[in-house]
């Protein structure tokens, strides 16, 4: 009975943290994911389909495929993302959307590229995801 009680409040804890996570921790976890270079955990952060528009391409995915080459990202001289800013620019019980000013770092610790984009997050039961994401200048993601 002790073992189903504390299996029954990993649960409960579990679940209330999921929806307690607020939009600004959503895009820092979002952040961490993508300096972890793991493709398939980054991807798990966007829904399907996602609308990406970056340097005014517009790309709408209806799968779950990785969409950034970590490796040659690495290759190109990227080590690290870093949020400079982050504003809430609107917000309901299960969308936002999200004003990051973020910039990516070498392996020297020199910022390279800095940039501005806005995410649009919902919140299904399990968690937010990325529903969109529009993104100025060039922003290379490892791909051709």
């Amino acid at each position: 009975m002790r073992k189903l009680i504390i299996i029954i409040a990993v649960l409960v804890a579990t679940t209330a943290s999921a929806h307690a996570q607020t939009p600004e921790s959503f895009i820092s976890e979002l952040i961490a994911v993508f300096n972890e270079g793991d493709a398939q955990k980054h991807i798990a952060k966007f829904s399907v389909p996602h609308v990406r528009v970056l340097d005014g391409v517009l790309t709408v995915q209806n799968d779950d495929s990785p969409f950034v080459d970590f490796e040659r990202l690495r290759e190109s001289g990227w080590a690290t993302s870093r949020i400079n800013g982050m504003e809430v620019i609107g917000q309901s019980s299960n969308s936002a959307i999200v004003a990051l000013d973020f910039s990516r770092i070498d392996e020297s610790g020199i910022a390279y590229l800095r940039t501005m984009a806005v995410y649009t997050i919902s919140k299904s039961e399990e968690s937010w995801q990325v529903v969109s994401v529009i993104a100025t200048g060039s922003l290379p993601l490892g791909e051709d």
